[in-house]
C-alpha cells in the first residue's frame, strides 16, 4: 500500500494575533517537491551560545545558511519584537512620540509574508542584487525582498548548473576550489537585476536570516502551468505566445524564464536580422514575448534529490514580422546596395542589406575578409520564396565608415 504524501494548505499569516499563536520554532510541513523540513536540534549549541556575543551568534547562523538541515521558522519573542520594531513607538510631527502597532510596521509585514512562504510553500519574488561566500566556502545568491530582508539562496538551488556552457560545467565539476568559486560567483553575477521567484525554507525573525530555494519555486510553477491536471490540457503548451523574463544574456543568446520553465534562445531564434552580439539589444530583467515551440520535462539531480522542472524550446523572432517576407518583392536579383556585416559563420557572411533585409553572402576570398560591423557593397544574386531567403555577393569591403 503506497504511503500518501502529506499535503499542505496555504496559510495566510496576516496579523500579529495569528503569529503570536505560532511557537518560537515551527517545523514546516512536507511539500510535494521537496524533502521534509526539519529544524536542527540546537540543544548542544545553547551552552556555547550563552558565552558568545550577539554578533558572534548571528555570524555563525549566517555562515550555516547553506546547511541542508536548516528548515522552518524561528519567531522572535515579545522582548525581541519590541527591539526589532522600535519598541512599538514612532515620532510624528502632529502627535509627538506615540505607540505604533507592531503588526503595521513595514518590516513586520514583510516578515509575515516570509513566514507564510515557509509554512505553506507560497511563492515569493525578489531581485538578485549580490552574492556572498560563507566561511565554509558556500556561494549564496542574495535576493532583495522588500526593503528589509535579503534572502540567501545556495547557488546549487539558484539555477540548473548542468545547463551552463560546457567549459563552466567542467570547471565546477573538476576545477580547483578557487576556479569553482569564481565560476559560481559569475553565474550569479550574470543574473544580477533579474527577478527571482523562491520558496522560503528557513527564516529567523530576530537575526533577519532568510534562506530560500528558487528551483523549488520553479518546480511548483512548472507543475501548475505545464502539466495536465484533472484530465484537462496544460495551461501552457506548444504553439502559445507568452510573456517571459530575460534572466541572463551573452553574445550567442539569452536565457529566459517563463512561468517556472527556462529556455536558452540562440541568436538565430532572436532576430530575423542575424546579429553576432545580441547582448546590447536585451538586458537582464527585461520582459519579452516568446513563442513556445517545444516543452520537455527535465530533472535536476543534486545530492540524490530530484527536482522536476520544464525546459522550453522557444523563439523571440517568431513574435515579430519577418522583414525578408515584407520586402521580398521590393529587392530583386542583380540589385546593388550598401550593407553592414552582422554575423560571420561557417555558412558565410550575414549582412543587413539597405538596413532592411538579411542577406547571406559567401566570403570574398580575398586576403582581407570583412569583420563584424564593416560596411560593404553587396549585390543580390539569388532569392528564394520558400523561406524568403536572399543570397548575395560582396563586391567591396569598406574598413572605414562611409
Amino acid at each position: 500500500m503506497s504511503r500518501k504524501k502529506q499535503t499542505t494548505e496555504e496559510v495566510n499569516v496576516t496579523s500579529e494575533e495569528q503569529l503570536e499563536e505560532v511557537p518560537d520554532t515551527i517545523i514546516a510541513q512536507e511539500l510535494d517537491d521537496s524533502e521534509e523540513f526539519v529544524v536542527p536540534d540546537t540543544g548542544e549549541e545553547e551552552e556555547v551560545a550563552e558565552q558568545e556575543s550577539e554578533e558572534e551568534k548571528i555570524r555563525n547562523i549566517r555562515n550555516s545558511a547553506s546547511n541542508k538541515e536548516l528548515r522552518g521558522i524561528v519567531s522572535a519573542g515579545k522582548k525581541a519584537k519590541r527591539k526589532l520594531y522600535n519598541n512599538g513607538m514612532v515620532y510624528t510631527k502632529e502627535e509627538g512620540l506615540v505607540r505604533q502597532n507592531i503588526s503595521n510596521s513595514e518590516r513586520r509585514k514583510e516578515y509575515l509574508e516570509i513566514a507564510a512562504s515557509a509554512k505553506s510553500g507560497k511563492i515569493l519574488t525578489g531581485v538578485c542584487k549580490n552574492y556572498r561566500e560563507t566561511e565554509n566556502g558556500q556561494i549564496l545568491a542574495c535576493i532583495n525582498f522588500g526593503k528589509y530582508f535579503i534572502v540567501d539562496i545556495p547557488v546549487e538551488r539558484f539555477c540548473d548548473l548542468s545547463q551552463q556552457p560546457p567549459e563552466v560545467v567542467y570547471d565546477i565539476e573538476r576545477g580547483t576550489s578557487e576556479t569553482k568559486a569564481y565560476r559560481l560567483k559569475m553565474i550569479i553575477q550574470n543574473r544580477f537585476d533579474s527577478e527571482v521567484s523562491f520558496i522560503v525554507r528557513y527564516a529567523d525573525e530576530r537575526t533577519g536570516l532568510v534562506l530560500g530555494d528558487h528551483l523549488m519555486a520553479m518546480s511548483r510553477e512548472c507543475r501548475e502551468y505545464y502539466t495536465s491536471r484533472h484530465g484537462n490540457s496544460p495551461t501552457l503548451r506548444p504553439g502559445m505566445n507568452v510573456e517571459a523574463q530575460i534572466v541572463q544574456t551573452n553574445r550567442i543568446g539569452v536565457w529566459v524564464e517563463c512561468f517556472g520553465a527556462e529556455a536558452f534562445i540562440k541568436t538565430d531564434e532572436i532576430d530575423w536580422l542575424r546579429r553576432a552580439d545580441i547582448s546590447t539589444q536585451y538586458q537582464k530583467g527585461q520582459k519579452v514575448f516568446i513563442h513556445i515551440m517545444e516543452v520537455h520535462p527535465h530533472q535536476i539531480t543534486q545530492d540524490g534529490k530530484i527536482t522536476n522542472v520544464i525546459k522550453l524550446k522557444a523563439s523571440i523572432k517568431q513574435m515579430q514580422d519577418n522583414p525578408n517576407e515584407l520586402y521580398f518583392n521590393k529587392y530583386q536579383e542583380g540589385q546593388h546596395g550598401i550593407a553592414e556585416v552582422t554575423q560571420i559563420t561557417d555558412k558565410g557572411v550575414f549582412v543587413i542589406f539597405a538596413n532592411k533585409i538579411s542577406v547571406l553572402c559567401s566570403l570574398p576570398g580575398r586576403e582581407e575578409n570583412p569583420d563584424i560591423g564593416d560596411r560593404c557593397d553587396v549585390s543580390i544574386t539569388l532569392k528564394e520564396k520558400d523561406g524568403f531567403l536572399f543570397w548575395g555577393r560582396i563586391a567591396r569591403v569598406y574598413k572605414t565608415p562611409i
